[in-house]
């Protein structure tokens, strides 16, 4: 049975699903309007980002990276290279929240790619991690779904070619029927001639006697 992922309206329902899946939060946290561009709401002020020594609150996502990785460049490169990972950390929740059904497959091993780099950095990518699995989960959904779909309509197919088949055998033997039809109309039309001269026969042996 196809899966009921495809009871809705084509692949415009699929889309808005795959969407509104963005806005919701994992582990009881708010549901946030899928419209929102970002992965969640800023928890405090209005700025995107804030920062607080090693501690920053990204996105509403409180991060303390110990950026490991980046201690054997000068102080000042460090600092570059951090605002610039901050940044990317940004970049990556917007990526996610920007996916479509159409966008998923051609983004999805650089994103996953991204989030190793910066969980390697001490970023916590848990809650976008689990929204990359969520969508991928919709994504599988989707794609048995349209397997199911090529394979229910290849078995149509099938039949369509079979009913062609015994169409034109039912079709040859109405033509056998016809012209037996035919040939019976003929015969019958002669043993009715043949019975109409009986009585002249029984006439012409009654004088011969």
């Amino acid at each position: 049975m196809v899966t009921e992922l495809f009871k809705e309206s084509g692949s415009d329902s699929l889309n808005n699903g795959f969407k509104l899946s963005l806005g919701e939060l994992s582990d009881g946290e708010e549901i946030v309007d899928a419209k929102d561009k970002s992965i969640c709401l800023a928890t405090e002020g209005s700025k995107k980002s804030e920062r607080f020594g090693n501690t920053r609150i990204l996105r509403g996502i409180t991060q303390t990276p110990h950026y490991t990785p980046l201690q054997c460049y000068s102080k000042r490169a460090r600092e570059k290279l951090i605002v610039g990972w901050d940044e990317i950390f940004e970049e990556t929740i917007d990526q996610i929240q920007s996916l479509t059904t159409e966008t998923f497959s051609s983004n999805v091993s650089e994103l996953w790619k991204t989030m190793a780099e910066l969980e390697n950095l001490g970023y916590n990518v848990a809650r976008l991690k689990k929204r990359m699995e969520d969508l991928t989960d919709v994504i599988d959904r989707r794609n048995t779904s349209q397997t199911e779909i090529s394979d229910l309509r290849a078995k149509a197919e099938d039949y369509k070619e079979q009913k062609k088949k015994i169409e034109k055998e039912i079709a040859d033997l109405q033509a056998q029927v016809d012209n037996a039809q035919v040939m019976v109309n003929e015969l019958m039309d002669q043993a009715d001639k043949m019975e109409g001269n009986l009585p002249v026969v029984d006439a012409l042996f009654e004088s011969v006697a």
